[in-house]
């Protein structure tokens, strides 16, 4: 016999049933295996980023964009070649639509601290240059606080650039010993198209699990040994791209609170990088808040939300006009609570908001007016300006990671407060929607060597004062030409009249005509704006005086013609928008104008012809279909004319005129039920309204 007898094999009724005990008590439940499994890993993960930190390696996300590539890798500074001083560096020809001429020695001279300035059109100096930006600011102040300091102020902002250009920008910029950076972003992250590729519809685990990863070493590691980017970052131009250069007007902006959000989520990660690439070359990064216009520039677009029926819309609008008209009647509290009445409909109408902050404003409601501001900044379908949550942002990430912040969005606030009584900035800081004045780019530059003095990053000698600022402002003003500056001023009014925003054009270039009196553009600009606000005289002369320098000049014919229709000049009018017509064959407005002066003139034989051009311009255009109906029902020709009421109607349901006379046209064809049902209509959303009424009996009485 054997020593160690063999166990013979278990027969089917030896095996152990289902559901019973393992074998051996010293084996592990998957559970615990599955937390011995993850502890395990972790360590080794913990232990891994630890020893790829001891050596060097950087995060994942400070070396490189997790979103966003690049097609190409055009430098900003190149060297001189040109002067025959390799040694120095100069802005590159091919970046100068976008950024300053500047320049400085590729490597610096003992003593000297060198300071970039980054950012987007605000720190370039829009809409002048660098010699009145912050940075130009910056570079008289500095040498008045620290004298035994050589200071080299480079700007490198560059126009319509969002923190994901800067960010690249500053990876750049590592390489000429750079000291500090001061960083002004914010404004432009909703410019340019960025789909985010896959990325977009990945769950909120998968997002966060690859934000994990972006910042962690181990991500590093793996790109280095297998190299590329995620295939979800979307390439950009290397130059910028922005969607309004491919519209009139912020018409390809809609409501994507989705993508938003995304914009956001990138921005926090664009922040962080910035300041990781400073610090990791030695140099100080200071953070600034970006300040906007609040109660003086209206949103770019307003936008209902999506969904709303017909009925709410109609109802919505006659709150809004109510309350508009109140405000202009003085009627404020009615005028107030109308708008609320309008937000309690559809609250996501941007320009309610603005509308709803003015008139607070004059009720002396301040706070409430400010709330009201920052809330049509962030229901603002194409945001020009920073979302509120963008500041946020900066503040945290300063504390976050111990930057020091120059919060320039409340330092205009309480600067407004001291001076006005209230929180919300305006004209008298910023020349448009978010560019500051140029005494006011002073202010911000001040503000910044305060703060650099108090972060113990320069050491003060002599704290810049109000002589100092003064003589300061005199000798950037003395550099200014004043040609060069209202051109300035009169290119930013066009840019503002193309996004819609006629007022604030006007105003701007009602300054640049004082300087450019025979400009034909400023004076255009100028007349729209002297229009609206009554002086339709002074209005008719700057529009004369600007065709007998450009004879050509379409717009100004359209808005000179249609200044004479609403003086009655008739005759004077129409040769005005033959001319248009003439020279834009393809405007439908110019050939509705004609017809409609003839319509005026009841003249209809005349008027048909041109209608009927303009609507087959524009098929799409109620107004074009509501006046063409107008003359064929007074050419005898009632069902064509119910026809184009019809659409009318069907193209601008709020057009209460279109189906009163939809309804009057029916009345006489004898369809006294559909005359009715329009009547009603037009009573149920304008109860006041006198003529439906009476036509609504006339319907119901006739048998």
């Amino acid at each position: 016999m054997s020593d160690s007898p063999v166990k013979p094999a278990a027969s089917p009724s030896d095996a152990p049933s289902l559901g019973a005990p393992p074998a051996s008590h010293c084996s592990l439940s998957r559970r615990k295996k599955l937390a011995y499994s993850l502890v395990t890993t972790l360590l080794f993960v913990v232990s891994l980023e630890t020893g790829l930190a001891l050596v060097g390696v950087e995060l994942a996300v400070d070396l490189s964009d997790p979103l966003v590539g690049f097609d190409g890798s055009s430098p900003l500074f190149v060297s001189d070649t040109a002067f025959g001083d390799p040694s120095w560096m100069v802005t590159s020809k091919n970046k100068l639509a976008w950024f300053n001429q500047q320049s400085f020695p590729r490597h610096k001279v003992p003593g000297t601290r060198r300071v970039f300035c980054l950012g987007g059109s605000t720190t370039h100096g829009r809409p002048y240059d660098d010699t009145t930006s912050f940075p130009g600011w910056l570079r008289e102040l500095l040498p008045r606080v620290a004298p035994d300091t050589r200071w080299e102020v480079i700007n490198a902002g560059g126009v319509s650039y969002a923190s994901y250009r800067v960010a690249r920008l500053t990876q750049e910029l590592v390489q000429y010993e750079p000291d500090l950076f001061i960083v002004y972003t914010g404004h432009n992250e909703f410019l340019e198209d960025r789909t985010y590729g896959e990325i977009k519809h990945a769950s909120p685990l998968r997002r966060g699990a690859m934000a994990m990863l972006a910042r962690s070493r181990t991500a590093t590691l793996a790109q280095w040994m297998f190299g590329g980017q995620s295939e979800d970052r979307v390439q950009l131009s290397e130059d910028v791209d922005t969607v309004l250069d491919h519209t009139v007007g912020p018409t390809t902006y809609q409501r994507d609170i989705e993508q938003q959000r995304r914009i956001i989520e990138h921005f926090k990660v664009n922040l962080s990088r910035i300041v990781a690439i400073a610090r990791g070359c030695g140099a100080e990064v200071v953070l600034v808040t970006p300040a906007s216009n609040l109660k003086d520039s209206a949103p770019f677009k307003s936008q209902h939300s999506n969904g709303m029926s017909t009925e709410t819309l109609l109802e919505w609008t006659q709150q809004y006009e109510t309350a508009r008209q109140q405000e202009r009647d003085g009627h404020l509290e009615a005028a107030r609570l109308a708008y609320a009445r309008a937000a309690e409909l559809d609250s996501s109408f941007a320009e309610l908001h603005w509308r709803t902050g003015r008139l607070l404003l004059k009720q002396k409601q301040f706070e409430q007016a400010h709330a009201a501001f920052c809330r049509s900044i962030d229901e603002d379908v194409c945001p020009l300006r920073a979302v509120n949550e963008i500041p946020r942002i900066i503040r945290n990430t300063a504390e976050r990671l111990n930057v020091p912040l120059v919060d320039f969005e409340q330092l205009v606030a309480a600067q407004c407060r001291d001076q006005l009584g209230h929180s919300s900035p305006g004209r008298e800081v910023f020349l448009d929607h978010v560019h500051p004045t140029i005494a006011v780019n002073g202010q911000l530059a001040k503000a910044i060597v305060d703060r650099l003095i108090d972060a113990e990053i320069i050491e003060m000698e002599s704290a810049p004062t109000e002589q100092a600022l003064t003589e300061v402002s005199r000798q950037i003003n003395s550099r200014v030409d004043e040609r060069q500056h209202a051109i300035a001023l009169r290119n930013l009014a066009k840019v503002l009249n193309w996004a819609g925003k006629h007022l604030e054009a006007g105003s701007l270039a009602t300054r640049a005509v004082e300087q450019l009196p025979d400009d034909p553009e400023s004076l255009v600009l100028s007349a729209a704006y002297l229009g609206e606000t009554g002086r339709v005289d002074k209005a008719i002369e700057y529009y004369r005086h600007a065709l007998r320098h450009r004879p050509e000049y379409a717009t100004a014919h359209q808005m000179l013609g249609a200044a004479l229709v609403d003086r009655g000049q008739l005759n004077e009018a129409l040769g005005h928008f033959r001319e248009l017509a003439r020279l834009r064959p393809g405007d439908s407005h110019a050939w509705q104008m004609i017809g409609a002066i003839y319509a005026e003139q009841e003249q209809f034989d005349a008027a048909l012809p041109n209608f009927e051009k303009a609507l087959a311009l524009n098929g799409e255009d109620a107004n074009i279909h509501y006046n063409l109906a107008n003359a064929l029902g007074h050419s005898g020709r009632r069902g064509d004319a119910i026809d184009h009421y019809t659409r009318a109607v069907e193209l601008n349901p709020k057009d209460l005129d279109a189906r009163n006379n939809l309804g009057v046209m029916l009345m006489r064809d004898g369809r006294r039920k559909e005359a009715a049902r329009q009547f009603r209509k037009v009573l149920r959303l304008r109860p006041d309204d006198p003529v439906a009424a009476a036509n609504l009996r006339d319907a119901q009485s006739e048998k």
